[in-house]
């Protein structure tokens, strides 16, 4: 009536989850994060890298670029006044000379020309013969900037000065275009067109950015015109990043500055090749780097968000894992609750089985107290009592009392 039949089916599982369990889910759900996480951060930090470079050599393309078209607008204009000096040279009433009559033709060229001053012929002295601003018998003047003209009357040849002192007179500075008067063979005289400073300035400020500043430098380093301020640095001398530049380079290029207002530029330069002068573009450095700045900023946004879906999706992956364990602990309990009825109703039925044998066998005893079958009976009442005893070592083993060896 007793025996393995009662023991439970199988033996218990060791539960799940543990700590050794725990940390191998967490090690694995770090390597997913990371794995989710380190490719987007590397591949924003190469777009960073790109974005600059590319933003970079944009602008300095688009700075060599505004150079070149400001060199080339400036040997238009001084080209196109120093033709017409030229074809003045040329006048009938300078042959035998008729200086009054010539007055009146530089008047009336003057007139056409609005980036001049006025419109000068000097002698060989330096004096000024007339001036087409002022009356013809107007009293001579010496001649305001002496290193261009010098240079008109030993070359015979057109000659492009640099800006000029204030004038006594006016306090306007000027840039004189000279023009070699020569008949015979001889140069007689030196016409001179003083341009305003204005004029080549209108060329820096006309299609760039209101940020860049701009100036043209003549051979001497002065600064001739500038895009900002030019009425407090015009006629200073250059930077001195800007003279290093045009003394190192051949011809343009580009160089690390700092303006007069105190901001720090990459700056382009170029030469022209009828002036010898130099035109500068100044970039702020903020106008490169604010994009790059935009570039990392949007990086690690990106960057931030992956690692929040990452972080995210380890959290419903350990949710998932945690909601698991919770189902397979319920499940294991309710096995474990029914295996335990299965073997509290074996055990109940071959408790009874016992104990029906032990009344029985006490019965017989009493009705029979001297039957000779006596020791037979109480034989039956302690094996069925060890059989009993036996019973309880598996349950004992199942409540974790203690160990149970089938």
């Amino acid at each position: 009536m007793v025996g393995d039949g009662l023991r439970p089916d199988a033996p218990e599982r060791p539960l799940r989850g543990t700590g050794r369990d725990v940390k191998s889910y967490n090690v694995r759900l770090i390597a997913l994060l990371v794995a989710a996480v380190l490719p987007v951060v590397a591949i924003a930090s190469v777009l960073v890298v790109y974005v600059a470079r590319q933003e970079r050599s944009s602008v300095e393309a688009e700075t060599r670029a505004n150079v070149a078209r400001v060199v080339d607008l400036v040997d238009r204009e001084i080209g196109a006044d120093l033709r017409v000096l030229q074809a003045l040279a040329t006048s009938a009433n300078l042959d035998q000379p008729d200086l009054r009559s010539f007055h009146e033709e530089a008047r009336r060229v003057l007139k056409s020309q609005p980036s001049w001053l006025t419109l000068i012929l000097l002698d060989l002295d330096g004096w000024q013969i007339l001036s087409a601003r002022q009356p013809f018998d107007r009293s001579p003047i010496k001649v305001i900037e002496p290193h261009s003209y010098e240079e008109a009357v030993r070359t015979g040849r057109a000659v492009v000065g640099g800006i000029s002192e204030p004038s006594p007179r006016t306090g306007i500075r000027a840039i004189p275009l000279r023009v070699p008067v020569v008949r015979d063979g001889r140069t007689r005289y030196i016409l001179t067109a003083p341009l305003r400073p204005d004029s080549i300035g209108s060329l820096l400020r006309g299609g760039v950015p209101a940020a860049w500043i701009g100036s043209v430098v003549d051979r001497a380093g002065r600064i001739v015109a500038r895009s900002r301020d030019a009425e407090i640095y015009v006629g200073r001398s250059a930077s001195e990043h800007a003279l290093t530049a045009i003394r190192s380079a051949a011809g343009s290029g580009l160089y690390d500055g700092r303006t007069f207002e105190g901001s720090d530029v990459i700056a382009a330069f170029g030469t022209s090749a009828l002036t010898g002068w130099t035109v500068h573009f100044g970039i702020p450095r903020e106008s490169i780097q604010g994009p790059y700045r935009r570039a990392v900023l949007g990086a690690s946004l990106g960057g931030l968000a992956s690692i929040v879906l990452a972080a995210t999706l380890v959290w419903l992956v350990q949710r998932d894992i945690t909601a698991r364990r919770r189902q397979e602990a319920i499940l294991r309990q309710a096995q474990k609750m029914e295996a335990i009825g299965r073997i509290t109703g074996g055990v109940a039925h071959d408790f009874n089985n016992l104990l029906a044998v032990i009344r029985s066998a006490a019965g017989l005893l009493r009705r029979r107290p001297n039957d000779p079958q006596r020791e037979g009976f109480l034989d039956v009442i302690v094996d069925a009592t060890d059989r009993a005893a036996n019973l309880t070592r598996p349950l004992l083993s199942f409540a974790g009392r203690r160990a149970w060896q089938p």
